[in-house]
């Protein structure tokens, strides 16, 4: 995300919106840790879509890897676990939303 978004967000706020999204039943986060330091992050759950059905169709919520981090597998172990607990969910379809400028993903 862009430097100039990230810094107009209050950790407070960020942090409300957080617990409300990981509160919500089937909703689940992973992290990748490196030597005892929380290096990337992935979260999923049902579909947060109005026009969707959120017991078939999920949503992949987040996944971001520190950049010092990119290339060494972290994303792609995220990537699979996410890919796991959606297979148990039984949901028939993902929801993945990228940001334009995201080239990366």
């Amino acid at each position: 995300m862009p430097d100039e978004f990230l810094d107009r967000l209050s950790i407070s706020e960020r942090e409300a919106i957080w617990c409300n999204t990981l509160d919500a039943a089937g909703r689940v986060l992973f992290v990748c840790r490196f030597e005892r330091r929380t290096v990337g992050f992935a979260a999923c759950g049902p579909n947060r879509d109005q026009d969707k059905d959120f017991s078939l169709v999920g949503e992949l919520y987040a996944i971001y890897v520190l950049p010092d981090f990119w290339g060494r597998g972290c994303g792609h172990a995220l990537w699979k676990r996410i890919e796991k607990e959606i297979a148990s969910a039984k949901f028939e379809e993902l929801n993945i939303w990228v940001l334009g400028a995201n080239a990366r993903a």
